[in-house]
């Protein structure tokens, strides 16, 4: 077995591991299985492909960032939230470097419109719960969403899985953030935490598996 595949196996188990540890309430066994997920995964990365992008890199440390803040509380958790933001944003460039903006046609920014909506819906849903930080938790959706359909805009550049499989991701983080700001600010619910951490470690995953090349 050679070491890439070792390292993608090693990720699943480690996936597997913690969301069990969330059913199982372990939470020595979560402590250690969450910040090895993205350490993992970008040497799975880093061993997988031939022209490796640094913005996927540093996506993927903000994720370590944030799957670390976020075990603990308060200023951690805001730490937390704030790294997964900057990894959005490194995703965002990451997504666009290979994109021609100009050649875009301007029918596909209808597409945009599902997205605006669903940002909508569950923002509208959700500030009530967020009065102290309504501001971020709007920036942040707004970045979520732009992270998303950058993925989408690649759609005229890249094709097959390379296309499909960071789409596809995308789509699995914004489920993963939306059902991580419900169970963090309106009830807290171990069967949501679990839909967190499966969703969140798939749309890592294929995010990164649709960059090697």
């Amino acid at each position: 077995m050679n070491m890439k595949i070792f390292l993608f196996i090693l990720f699943l188990v480690l996936s597997i591991l913690n969301i069990t540890s969330i059913r199982n309430h372990n939470k020595a066994m979560r402590t250690i299985t969450k910040p090895l997920l993205m350490p993992v995964l970008l040497s799975a990365y880093l061993c997988s492909s031939s022209h490796p992008s640094c913005m996927i890199a540093l996506a993927l440390i903000f994720g370590f960032l944030g799957d670390t803040f976020l075990l603990g509380s308060g200023v951690f958790f805001t730490l937390g939230l704030f790294s997964f933001l900057l990894g959005h944003i490194f995703y965002i460039s990451a997504f666009l470097s290979p994109v021609l903006l100009s050649k875009i046609p301007i029918y596909i920014y209808i597409f945009l419109l599902p997205y605006l909506i669903y940002g909508f819906i569950i923002y509208n849903k959700i500030s009530p719960f967020i009065k102290s930080i309504k501001f971020q938790g709007l920036l942040y959706f707004i970045v979520l969403i732009l992270m998303s359909f950058s993925s989408f805009l690649r759609i005229y550049t890249v094709h097959g899985y390379q296309f499909w499989l960071p789409f596809i991701g995308s789509i699995l983080f914004v489920i993963s953030d939306t059902v991580l700001a419900f169970n963090a600010f309106k009830s807290k619910n171990t069967c949501r935490e679990m839909i967190v951490m499966l969703t969140y470690t798939m749309a890592q995953l294929l995010i990164i598996a649709g960059f090697i090349d």
